[in-house]
């Protein structure tokens, strides 16, 4: 492909925080993309096949795959370097799902390469996955105003030589988008709790986003070595429940959170800030039951 891609999230990956996913301000939806591509740390261009699927009331789920083989003694190094990459994403009202991985051998940095006029050897080699839904909660219960807290569960590995990173997003109503950030090389099984939003009871939207990205960037790469790895959440970032209290700070157990999806959430109680690390086992068990 000729025109050129501006990235969904930025290689530099401590920046990694910004999405792509669709969102609609005024009904549900759910967004899914995978792709990979080559370029620089701005720009890229997709290799091979492109995934991309908006729905309003049904699940959507894409791939996205592509490769690259670049002589290099053009730029004065020598054989080929041999890049191929994978995504995929899929997204309901519920769960969301996104995996990047990639693999790239005769690793060369071409300080001359030109995305723009098409020239040299591209200097980063990345797949992306993405995965969101939108959708407009509505309180019901006695309360004047609300307080929530909305608990969610991410689990994936990531793994490999090269770079990776999952992000997630959460948007409520007007408020500051709260991100989270991982990169660190390993299994994940995490109880995450926003921070709390306070409104009233008039219907409000929310937006969650996962993104999984795995690149290589050949400033970092030694010349000549093979690179390879993933960044896995095709496991699931989940919606446990939402703390949802009132403007004395009771929890409303009695209380309702409908959205225009038709996807009820569960209320729950949020542990307090000191002691979400203790309560972390027993809410997964109570959680995996339930799922049982």
């Amino acid at each position: 492909m000729k025109n050129r891609l501006a990235l969904c999230s930025p290689l530099v990956l401590s920046a990694f925080v910004v999405f792509c996913g669709a969102r609609n301000g005024n009904a549900a939806s759910v967004f899914a993309s995978a792709y990979a591509a080559e370029g620089n740390q701005q720009f890229g261009r997709i290799l091979g096949s492109y995934g991309s699927q908006t729905g309003s009331t049904t699940a959507v789920a894409v791939d996205g795959a592509g490769g690259s083989t670049h002589n290099l003694e053009q730029a004065g190094g020598t054989g080929d370097l041999v890049f191929e990459g994978s995504a995929s994403a899929s997204a309901t009202y519920f769960s969301l799902r996104a995996e990047a991985a990639g693999s790239v051998s005769n690793a060369f940095l071409d300080p001359a390469y030109d995305h723009d006029a098409e020239t040299g050897i591209p200097t980063a080699y990345f797949s992306q996955g993405t995965a969101n839904f939108s959708q407009t909660l509505q309180y019901g219960g006695t309360a004047h105003s609300y307080t929530s807290i909305y608990a969610l569960r991410l689990t994936g590995t990531v793994s490999g030589t090269g770079r990776a990173a999952v992000s997630v997003s959460l948007n409520h109503a007007s408020e500051p988008a709260q991100d989270w950030f991982y990169s660190v090389e390993g299994s994940y099984d995490l109880i995450i709790y926003s921070r709390a939003y306070v409104h009233g009871a008039f219907a409000q939207e929310f937006s969650l986003s996962v993104n999984t990205l795995y690149s290589f960037d050949m400033d970092f790469l030694q010349p000549g070595g093979s690179y390879a790895g993933s960044a896995d959440f095709g496991s699931t970032l989940e919606v446990i429940g939402i703390d949802l209290r009132d403007e004395n700070g009771l929890l409303q157990p009695q209380g309702t959170i409908s959205s225009d999806s038709g996807h009820a959430f569960e209320i729950i109680s949020a542990p307090e800030p000191t002691s979400l690390l203790l309560s972390a086992v027993a809410i997964l068990g109570a959680y995996a039951k339930r799922r049982r």
